[in-house]
């Protein structure tokens, strides 16, 4: 993504992106985009900006999505992955669809990023 994406998703969003999602996906490596850009870390403003949208109008397998959630991708199981955009330096969220919970990752965006890239190595 450019700036101009990134603006457009803050724009069409009402959001404030946090600096570290902004530079993993202004920077998006090759091998992570070969891996996860489709899915995990979505390097698509357009389907960023549709699924966010679509996961605030209403329940998503029956759980109200928090406001402050900024869903960044998913796996393909259909667990989501978000940042909390309430807090500063937020931690990766992952939406359990089978439970119906939010968990927190205890990574950052960056480190989950890497760990993504480390994944896709071995």
């Amino acid at each position: 993504m450019n700036q101009d994406d990134i603006s457009e998703i803050e724009l069409q969003l009402g959001v404030r992106l946090p600096k570290d999602y902004v530079a993993l996906v202004a920077n998006y490596p090759t091998k992570l985009h070969e891996y996860a850009g489709e899915w995990m870390i979505y390097d698509n403003a357009q389907r960023v900006i549709t699924e966010n949208r679509e996961l605030r109008t209403g329940p998503v397998f029956g759980v109200t999505w928090p406001d402050s959630y900024f869903m960044v991708g998913r796996n393909e199981a259909c667990d989501y992955f978000a940042l909390d955009l309430s807090v500063s330096n937020p931690l990766i969220i992952m939406f359990d669809h089978e439970t119906g919970e939010f968990c927190d990752t205890a990574m950052r965006i960056a480190d989950w990023g890497q760990k993504l890239l480390d994944e896709y190595a071995d």
